[in-house]
Parts: C-alpha cells; sequence; structure tokens
C-alpha cells in the first residue's frame, strides 16, 4: 500500500551504481531528506530504526501540491504559527534602519541578523521593510505558538522548507522563548541557523544579555528603538498621503498624536487605512479627521492591551465625587504632575538626573467604597486617556515566569497607547515579600521582585488601590510618587452622598431625610450606592412608583445587615 525505499530504489535504477546513487540520495543529510522533500515512516516488522530499505517511502502532501503547481502559501497548513508577508505590501520604515539590517541579511558572508527591541518596536515591520528592498517575501514564524504543538521541531522544518519554495526570509519571533524548557525548539532552531541556507532572522524582546546568541553564535544584533517624533510625523505624512484623492486633500495636524502615542511604523499605517475607511464610511468623498485618526489608533492598541487589561469608562464627573478638601488637593496636585511631566523632565532637564523611577504613580487606599477606583477613572477622563484595569485572571499563571510575561505586556502596551493603567486590589501582586521556605515562596518573590524593576523603569501613568494599605511592600510604596488615602466618609459627607447617588430623572419624594440616613448609617459611597439602587428596585415594583423615605431607610438597613452590621446608630 506504500512503497518501500528499496522497492523504490530497484524501479528507478539500472544497475548497481544507479542503486547506490539513489540510496545515497535519500541518506539523512541529503536535500531530499533534509528539506523534507520526501520522508520516511516507521519500518514494518522492524523496530522503527530498521533498515533505511525496509521504511516506508512518501513525498509529503505539500510538496506533490507545490509541484502540481499550488504554490501559493497556505497559512491554515501552519496551524496558525506562520504567515507570509509580500514585499508589495511593506510598510516604509526610515531608511537607516531597513538598510542597516538589509546589509546584514544580504551581505557578504552568513551573518544571522538578530533584531531586539521591546515589544511591538517595530521589529517585523523593520525586517520585511529590508526584504523587500531586495524584491524577498518574508515568512514570520511565532516561536511561542510553535512550541505549543507537537514535534515543533518536525514543524519547525516544514516552514523551513516553505522558505526555501517561497524564496523568502525566514523570520523566527519571540526567540527569547529558546530557553531550557523549550530544549528540543531550541535544538532546532540551532541547527537552522547553523546551517543558514536561506537568510535568516531573529526577534526578542530582551535588549540586554539576550540569551539568543547561545542559538545564533556570532549574529549580528541590532536594536531597535521606538521611532523619534521626527520620525513618526514624517511616517503619518506618508501614510495619510496614501489616501488622499484630489478631492479630499489631507491636511490633517498629527501633533496631538504624536504627543499622546509613541507608535511604530506598521502602528501608523494601519492607523492611517482605519482612519481613511472610517472617512469614507460618511461618504465616498469625506476627509480623515484628527477624530478619525484617534479613534483608530485608540482601537488597534486597546486590541492587544485587552488580553491581559480590561477598558474601564465612566459616566460620572467630578461634580458626582463626595470626599474631603484635602484630598481633592492630593488629586489636583497629582493631574498637575502629570500635565506637566514633559516640561520638568525634558524641558527643564530633571529627567538627566533620574536614570530611574520616573513613572507617574500612587497609590489610593482606603475602606472598600470610598471613591479610589471612581477617582481614577475620573484622572483618565480629565487627562482624554483611556484607563486600563489589570485583570488578575489573565495576568496570574501557575507557570514559571508566564506572570511576569504577562505583567511585561500590559506595561509595554500601556506605555506605547499612553493609556493610565490601573491594579485594583493591589495587595494581591505587591505584597510584602516573604522569607523563602520553599520553592513557592521564591517564586512569589520573583514576581514581586520583577514588579519592582518595571515599576522603577516605567515611564507612564500607574494607580494603584488597596483596601489594605499595610499589606503593600515597603520598596513599592517608596517608589510611589503619591499616596493618597481615602477615609470612610463622615455624618455630613454621607448625607451627600444619599443625595449624589439619586439621579435628577428619577421619581423622589421631596421630604427624604437625607441628614437621618447619613446619621443612623455608617456606610461608605459604595454601600450607599448599592442601598440606594436597592430602593429604586423596590419602588418600581410598588404600586406607588416613587423613591420614599421609607423605602430608602429599608434599603439601607438590608445593606447594613448585608455588611454584617447586626446594630445600628439609635434613632433617638
Amino acid at each position: 500500500t506504500q512503497p518501500e525505499v528499496g522497492l523504490v530504489a530497484q524501479l528507478l535504477s539500472a544497475d548497481g551504481q544507479e542503486l547506490r546513487e539513489l540510496l545515497d540520495e535519500l541518506r539523512a543529510t541529503s536535500p531530499l531528506v533534509r528539506w523534507r522533500l520526501v520522508t520516511f515512516g516507521d519500518a514494518r516488522n522492524w523496530s522503527p530504526e530498521g533498515p533505511v530499505l525496509h521504511r516506508p517511502l512518501a513525498v509529503p502532501e505539500r510538496v506533490s501540491d507545490f509541484l502540481d503547481g499550488h504554490t501559493a502559501f497556505e497559512a491554515a497548513l501552519f496551524e496558525g504559527v506562520a504567515r507570509l508577508h509580500d514585499p508589495a505590501r511593506a510598510t516604509p520604515v526610515p531608511a537607516s534602519v531597513h538598510a542597516s539590517l538589509a546589509r546584514v541579511l544580504f551581505g557578504e558572508g552568513d551573518r544571522t541578523l538578530v533584531v531586539a527591541g521591546a515589544a511591538l518596536t517595530g521589529k517585523t515591520t523593520a525586517v520585511v521593510a529590508a526584504a523587500a528592498a531586495h524584491a524577498r517575501y518574508v515568512l514570520e514564524v511565532d516561536l511561542e505558538q510553535l512550541a505549543l504543538l507537537d514535534a515543533p521541531a518536525t514543524r519547525l522544518a516544514d516552514l523551513e522548507r516553505e522558505a526555501m519554495l517561497q524564496d523568502a526570509v525566514l523570520l523566527l519571533r519571540h526567540a527569547e522563548i529558546l530557553d531550557d524548557k523549550h530544549v528540543e525548539l531550541r535544538r532546532a532552531v540551532g541547527r537552522v541557523v547553523a546551517e543558514r541556507a536561506l537568510p535568516i532572522a531573529l526577534t526578542t524582546r530582551v535588549t540586554e544579555g539576550t540569551d539568543v546568541l547561545r542559538v545564533a553564535p556570532g549574529a549580528t544584533i541590532v536594536a531597535l528603538d521606538l521611532p523619534t517624533d521626527e520620525e513618526q510625523a514624517r511616517l503619518w505624512q506618508q501614510a495619510l498621503a496614501a489616501h488622499a484623492t484630489p478631492s479630499t486633500a489631507i491636511a490633517v495636524d498629527v501633533t496631538e498624536l504624536l504627543a499622546r502615542y509613541h507608535l511604530t511604523p506598521g502602528d501608523i499605517f494601519a492607523g492611517a487605512a482605519a482612519a481613511a475607511a472610517d472617512a469614507r464610511r460618511r461618504a465616498p468623498d469625506a476627509a480623515i479627521t484628527a477624530d478619525d485618526l484617534v479613534r483608530a489608533v485608540r482601537g488597534r492598541l486597546r486590541h492587544r492591551l485587552r488580553d491581559v487589561a480590561d477598558l474601564m469608562t465612566t459616566t460620572l464627573t467630578w461634580d458626582d465625587l463626595v470626599v474631603r478638601s484635602d484630598i481633592l488637593d492630593r488629586v489636583a496636585e497629582l493631574l498637575s504632575s502629570i500635565r506637566h511631566h514633559r516640561r520638568v523632565m525634558d524641558d527643564w532637564g530633571f529627567g538627566k538626573k533620574l536614570a530611574y523611577g520616573r513613572s507617574l504613580s500612587a497609590l489610593f487606599s482606603g475602606p472598600p467604597g470610598t471613591g479610589k477606583t471612581m477617582v481614577a477613572t475620573l484622572i483618565a477622563q480629565e487627562l482624554g486617556l483611556e484607563i486600563f484595569r489589570v485583570d488578575l485572571s489573565r495576568v496570574v499563571s501557575k507557570w514559571v515566569g508566564e506572570t511576569e510575561k504577562n505583567l511585561g505586556l500590559a506595561f509595554d502596551e500601556a506605555k506605547r497607547s499612553q493609556a493610565v493603567l490601573l491594579f485594583d486590589e493591589a495587595d494581591a501582586l505587591f505584597a510584602k515579600r516573604t522569607d523563602v521556605k520553599s520553592s513557592n515562596d521564591r517564586y512569589a518573590n520573583l514576581e514581586v521582585n520583577y514588579l519592582l524593576q518595571r515599576l522603577e523603569s516605567y515611564e507612564g501613568i500607574v494607580l494603584l488601590t488597596t483596601n489594605n494599605q499595610s499589606a503593600i511592600d515597603d520598596a513599592f510604596r517608596r517608589r510611589l510618587r503619591f499616596r493618597i488615602d481615602f477615609p470612610a466618609p463622615d455624618e455630613e459627607e454621607r448625607d451627600r452622598l444619599w443625595r449624589a447617588m439619586l439621579p435628577a430623572t428619577a421619581p423622589v419624594d421631596a421630604d427624604i431625610d437625607f441628614a437621618e440616613l447619613g446619621r443612623r448609617f455608617e456606610m461608605t459611597g459604595g454601600y450607599i450606592k448599592n442601598a440606594v439602587m436597592r430602593a429604586a428596585y423596590l419602588a418600581a415594583a410598588s404600586e406607588e412608583q416613587r423613591i420614599s423615605d421609607q423605602l430608602l431607610q429599608h434599603a439601607a438597613q438590608l445593606e447594613w445587615e448585608d455588611m454584617g452590621k447586626l446594630s445600628m446608630v439609635s434613632t433617638s
């Protein structure tokens, strides 16, 4: 049912000399076998390492399809771990960048290229642009995804063959994962790099002390940073000009975008295309506006950050906030520091005095329901920024190193999108380090140490909230620029909270005694909100369809009991 090597060799050879030559072409190091143009099965009635003459011989379906004229790349065949970049669709990058990469990829000598840089600094985009200058395709392989598949070394060999068939540069992304946990894949990549039968590039997020050189000794490392403001401005001009028409000359001031977002070339061109599509939906000849660009950029960045965090929005305003005046003063100081951060650090030169610790960070502490999260969302709203709350369920992992990787993604994405990063219930992550008595303690401390390093080097806005400030590691508290305590509201503030929670459009009786509610029930704003909502639903189910003082008192009593309070202040 399947021919063995011996049968094929006899059919294709006329004499003993031809037989020996043919068998030489089927050795493990021959091109046919090395590139998996033919594959061997297990010899029937023999051990897996039986004589090669008795092993079934096959041509992979992908190879036979290619020979039959089906040469187009099909990503579905490779389970989503690879994609092919067309040189005709390459995103322009600064000439100095792609020229330096092209010299390594296509210059004399067998030099492997390693492109290092933080997440989404445009490493893949730069490699694709360098290959496009030589009219070469790029086959991009995600090593993180490849490592999750069965037999990753065999899959890599198939992808290497595909790069050969497509005459493409082989790009291996996320080379930082090639550690001792992925020995088989690391050895396979090392073999591919050592042979260098085609141009090879690797990318890594690790910019210093990279371990990739173990896999690619002698490789040329090129470090990439985000484009400067001037480079980004030129890229925006190119990207917008590509979507201009005679009837819609585009003249958009991108100054605001440059101040708020640090984007890669790929993000800029994709954002311009998305903004143009939005404009065309309004009208065929509609011009691209600044709002179109902001929405497009936000949508692109938000999609990636949502892997580890949730976007938070609010319809509340500062008028809805009921806190003491000294807290408002501290919040105003925080807002002022954020607004004038660039002037103080860059224009006035204070940034040169601070090699690290430049983050705009604040810790909001206090009992539940005192307005900590609300203030965080109002700060983002005031600054015109988006705020993302880190989702602990998607960040914390039982696998060693995965939590740090997810946290790194959150910090990197928030920095690029100029979003506010919120760690709600921060004591779960920023807890005090413990004495190492077991391996669990050691790895827990590693996560805290990693957070300390990232917070120290981060230059964005980070807000933390906690109900238990004493559980926060002292090293974190020292690094936080602002520490604002939100105490439980006093009687007068509770009176104001009860009033503020009732919308002007709600049917409310005029004789409600808010002062009595504030005196009787020592609740924070969160519990008062719950009580008001209870009263509203009770009123909606009643015949009167109105929120009365009696309903509010009853709802407050129910909430009081749910809080575990079995007694309350006397009404006399």
